[in-house]
């Protein structure tokens, strides 16, 4: 079973965009910052600058930063917040605003080292602020994402995005692909393998002991019976009766728009998305219209991992305006499944 109060690795993302500003904002309450232990990683540097920017811009943040050599020296003073300082940056390098390959190399630095706190057992989970993917691939890093680079190197083949909010978990099939390369990349196989990694992260963290899970159509109504596209008929319906032979709760395959619009008819605890924005466009939407802040999961790693579901926002990086709200959302979330967890 997870801990009490559990120590938290958070990254600074991409120096020059809004990942830093939006960690030293996330942890302004006092209250909040009690409820765990939180060490950001990066450089010190990078995150001093941040502070002062805020504080001159009117921010109340009511902590203090403090290097750390390593998680154990984390101070149980929730007026300290721990930075271990282990990712080098010239005051040079820092262009608010502006793709940079060393805000890029930078980012993946902080994002090796909090992954490595969580494998060797001196953290309890992981929540990542954004970066750049144009500078990460600037600084030598061909990687998709930060999702890709971590099931790398916790040596971890079958993995999925999940976006969580309010009672929405929406989990990807595809990821990172053009549209139009969506169809020749779905497999029976892929289909089947990151459902059956979703239902297992929905069990063993999320702590839902049956859960029902709704399959996406790729195409409109579901195919129409193959008028408008067979990848229903040919890939998803086989996917799904092998799943349910093997006594997994999979229904589907629902139109998307039918599904997410009548969420709660369907009495789902989660649903499978075939590619980005079929999954990603419901939580967004909910946000937008006054819900609560998307967070994205990452189902099949050996550790809980969370992080916001925005981007770098380069055009206000440094004006301090930037938005908290998915950034706690995605500590709170992380909390919360780290003291439940057994990973």
């Amino acid at each position: 079973m997870g801990k009490a109060n559990p120590i938290l690795a958070i990254t600074m993302g991409d120096f020059n965009g809004v990942g830093p500003e939006v960690v030293l904002k996330a942890l302004a309450e006092p209250e909040f910052r009690d409820s765990f232990r939180p060490v950001l990683i990066g450089s010190f540097t990078v995150f001093e600058k941040t502070f002062k920017l805020l504080v001159v811009k009117g921010n109340l943040l009511g902590f203090k930063l403090q290097r750390v050599e390593s998680p154990g020296e984390i101070s149980s003073d929730p007026e300290i917040v721990g930075v271990l300082d282990r990712v080098p940056v010239r005051e040079e390098w820092i262009a608010l605003g502006k793709v940079s390959e060393h805000a890029g190399r930078a980012a993946l630095q902080a994002l090796k080292i909090g992954a490595e706190l969580c494998l060797g057992g001196s953290a309890d989970g992981l929540v990542t602020a954004p970066l750049s993917k144009q500078a990460m691939h600037q600084a030598g890093y061909d990687f998709p994402g930060q999702t890709e680079f971590l099931a790398e190197l916790a040596g971890t083949r079958v993995f999925a995005m999940m976006f969580l909010n309010g009672s929405f978990r929406i989990g990807l099939v595809t990821t990172h692909l053009p549209l139009a390369a969506v169809a020749t990349q779905l497999t029976k196989r892929k289909v089947t393998e990151k459902t059956n990694v979703i239902h297992k992260a929905l069990t063993e963290v999320f702590w839902i002991p049956h859960p029902r899970i709704g399959v996406c159509a790729l195409n409109p109504h579901a195919g129409e019976g193959g008028k408008f596209g067979k990848e229903e008929s040919k890939i998803i319906s086989p996917a799904i009766e092998e799943m349910r032979a093997g006594g997994m709760d999979v229904r589907g395959p629902y139109p998307a728009d039918s599904l997410f619009a009548r969420w709660s008819d369907y009495g789902l605890d989660a649903a499978v998305a075939m590619y980005h924005d079929q999954g990603l466009i419901p939580v967004k939407l909910y946000s937008s219209l006054g819900g609560s802040f998307g967070v994205n999961f990452t189902a099949g790693l050996p550790f809980i991992r969370t992080s916001p579901d925005h981007g770098t926002a380069f055009d206000i990086a440094g004006k301090g305006v930037a938005d908290e709200g998915s950034m706690k959302e995605a500590i709170q979330t992380a909390i919360r499944l780290a003291r439940t967890s057994n990973k």
